[in-house]
């Protein structure tokens, strides 16, 4: 049962199905601009100069930005939706238009009574877990980022710079390190997506049942109140 409505999620309304398999050349752009990023960071570690990376986020950033309209486009053009977001895949509209073609497959599929979805949701909680990584994404690439900005920042207060100006460089890069880390964070989301590995899948689709589920338990709490006051008018 699970399965099944993994495959139909991931084959027919993952961003690779609704978007992307849209964007001829867009997703070698992004490819080639995330290579530039992984190039200039190894570079910095390399030279310990922060330049290469400097380069490398400015192009990541500027390959983000056009992926992110082009998908805007394709979403207005194909479904007639226009995202209101910064980011096209955190828009409700979007989320909201998944969420339908789910709820019309388990209707087809006969599996949208409650205890039905409460199933559903343990056994997708369950294969979630069970594709758990063992290695935590973002401290990790924190602490790989973060060591050719201190690397730098010693080598400042090394040429005799004053300290104030050295530290104060030190926040603008620290404040520019978290931005991107969370940037990052959004890209593997995609990527995540288009390498189709079904961990996010899966969590995207709980959050999807159990909004179903919700939204079915208010229904029938209004139509059981509803009935309850038709009787006592009778």
């Amino acid at each position: 049962m699970a399965d099944e409505l993994i495959d139909y999620f991931s084959n027919k309304l993952s961003a690779k199905s609704l978007v992307f398999k849209y964007m001829k050349g867009w997703d070698l752009f992004f490819w080639i601009a995330l290579c530039f990023f992984i190039v200039g960071l190894i570079l910095s570690i390399i030279y310990k100069n922060i330049l290469f990376i400097s380069a490398g986020i400015l192009i990541s950033i500027f390959a983000t930005y056009k992926l992110n309209q082009k998908a805007k486009q394709i979403i207005n053009d194909k479904y007639k939706i226009v995202i209101h977001t910064m980011l096209w895949s955190s828009d409700n509209q979007y989320y909201n238009y998944i969420q339908n073609q789910i709820k019309n497959y388990l209707c087809e599929s006969q599996l949208n009574s409650e205890r039905q979805l409460d199933k559903l949701i343990e056994q997708l909680s369950k294969r979630a877990e069970s594709l758990k990584p063992t290695i935590f994404f973002l401290p990790g690439l924190f602490i790989v980022l973060f060591l050719p900005v201190w690397t730098q920042f010693e080598i400042v207060l090394f040429k005799g710079v004053n300290v104030n100006t050295a530290i104060f460089l030190l926040v603008i890069h620290f404040i520019l390190l978290i931005f991107l880390v969370y940037l990052l964070a959004g890209i593997k989301h995609i990527t995540d997506d288009l390498m189709t590995l079904k961990r996010q899948r899966v969590l995207n689709l709980i959050n999807h049942i159990e909004d179903i589920s919700l939204s079915k338990l208010e229904k029938n709490k209004k139509e059981n109140k509803l009935r309850l006051v038709r009787r006592r008018a009778n």
